[in-house]
């Protein structure tokens, strides 16, 4: 195998993701023919990928003995200094790559970044400022967006951390993080139905996104939780039909049992109030939210409370409507045992899709 083959194939392995294979064939390449500096740096983003730090370091530091002016070299090192935590020598070594090739994003993003965690040599407007210059030479590459993104968040420049993310969409619209930043901004002053459809339209785009997933289930849960109002306004319609709160000194047993056309009647309203607050609001939503929604259910013990409670409380509606009751204490304790649990969590479960 020649030396063009033997790296090239080397590369084609890393894309892969065959990084352990990679590793095998540079060794044997560099045991050939140990000048070979692309070997080297190719063994040292290997032994990277595979979570070997140290091992990394020493293939890149070969690699920039040979060849002390090579930019790729110095930056992997640069690189791999940075990850065993030896972060000023990263930070000269960053340096030293941006002096062998100063238009080259990388060295600058890596600088940004290191510069941060060194607040007794750089400030942090110095190391945002090394971001501006990554995205300056680089304005092209998604990484370099990501470290302004950083950088200005530290900061708190929200809104060029806000252009950033637009700027990595613009550039890959896939982008996960920054689809899941962009998309939780829209939806966070949105109704419940409103934020689920951007996140679902955001999981098309990036289905495997753990940050859009999340979203999607806490749009849902609001939306969830909201069908509590709909089964307790079918509750207090029951209960003024029937009267069953004790507001007047009344006979238990006055105007009691309702005509029968009468609890027809209110059981058309209990049935118009959900058609008009939660089925027909449902069937308007877009597939990918219900299946949120059906999938939330599988997975969350709170959404099958809240739902729970959503159907005890109508149930308990239609029997205090439906039943003809020759008095009120039946009926007034079927409203409070469908009440009192809805209030006391209420307020306490708004937290539970975590």
């Amino acid at each position: 195998m020649t030396v063009a083959e033997a790296t090239e194939r080397a590369r084609l392995l890393m894309e892969l993701g065959r990084h352990a294979d990679a590793r095998a064939l540079l060794v044997r390449r560099i045991a050939e023919d140990p000048e070979d500096v692309r070997a080297w740096i190719r063994l040292s983003r290997c032994h990277a990928a595979l979570g070997e730090p140290e091992e990394a370091l020493a293939a890149i530091e070969e690699a920039v003995r040979r060849a002390p002016e090579d930019y790729d070299a110095v930056n992997v090192r640069a690189h791999a200094l940075r990850r065993v935590g030896r972060l000023e020598e990263a930070a000269d070594t960053a340096m030293r790559a941006i002096g062998i090739g100063p238009d080259w994003w990388g060295a600058y993003a890596l600088l940004a970044e290191v510069q941060l965690f060194l607040p007794e040599r750089y400030t942090r407007y110095e190391a945002y400022q090394t971001a501006l210059d990554a995205v300056r030479y680089g304005p092209d590459e998604v990484g370099a967006h990501l470290t302004l993104w950083k950088l200005a968040t530290v900061i708190g420049n929200h809104e060029m951390a806000d252009r950033a993310e637009r700027a990595i969409l613009q550039l890959d619209p896939t982008h996960q993080f920054a689809l899941s930043q962009q998309t939780a901004k829209a939806a966070r002053d949105a109704r419940a139905p409103a934020a689920a459809e951007l996140y679902a339209d955001a999981l098309a785009v990036a289905p495997d996104s753990p940050g859009l997933r999340g979203g999607l289930d806490g749009a849902v849960y609001r939306m969830l939780r909201g069908t509590r109002w709909p089964a307790l306004l079918c509750l207090l319609i029951a209960a003024g039909t029937v009267d069953v709160l004790p507001v007047h000194a009344v006979d238990d047993r006055a105007g009691l049992p309702l005509p029968q056309a009468a609890r027809l009647g209110v059981l058309a309203v209990l049935a118009a109030v959900w058609g008009l607050g939660a089925w027909y609001p449902y069937r308007r939503l877009r597939t990918g939210v219900r299946l949120g929604m059906a999938s939330l259910v599988r997975r969350r013990v709170w959404a099958r409370i809240v739902l729970g409670q959503a159907a005890w409380c109508t149930a308990c509606a239609v029997l205090v409507a439906v039943v003809p009751w020759e008095a009120r204490g039946v009926p007034r304790l079927l409203a409070a045992a469908a009440v009192v649990p809805v209030l006391l969590t209420v307020w306490f479960d708004r937290r539970r899709i975590g």
